[in-house]
């Protein structure tokens, strides 16, 4: 079994991660990130780990081919993940944080593609 299985809605779980998804979807959408109080402010929750959901958004986003939705969210200390590949996430690693950024950046350009501004008709060409 996924481990996004066990958040199924009879049981109240899947609402939470419509909720969490939600949040994550909209600071996407407007390039920015959410850390980790202001989160846990919004789901009504404490701050503190363990984020198990985060954890189901990962999964979800990735399986369907999506970048990873759950980089939005980072410490408010460092402004990285609070985990990374299964570990504590380290900022001192160059290349941990590389990737972090390139995978941001994804999520950013997945969620917030470029507006090309409409044509004009030929006739207000010069």
């Amino acid at each position: 079994m996924k481990y996004s299985d066990q958040f199924t809605s009879g049981d109240g779980r899947g609402r939470v991660y419509e909720v969490l998804r939600g949040i994550l979807l909209s600071r996407a959408r407007s390039g920015k990130t959410i850390v980790f109080p202001q989160l846990g402010e919004r789901m009504g929750r404490p701050a503190h780990g363990p984020w198990p959901e985060l954890d189901v958004v990962s999964e979800e986003e990735l399986s369907a081919g999506r970048p990873d939705l759950a980089l939005v969210v980072v410490s408010p200390q460092t402004g990285y993940p609070a985990r990374w590949d299964g570990r504590a996430f380290n900022p001192g690693n160059a290349d941990e944080v590389a990737a972090f950024k390139a995978g941001l950046q994804a999520v950013f350009d997945h969620y917030r593609p470029m507006r090309t501004a409409p044509l004009k008709p030929a006739s207000e060409q010069a």
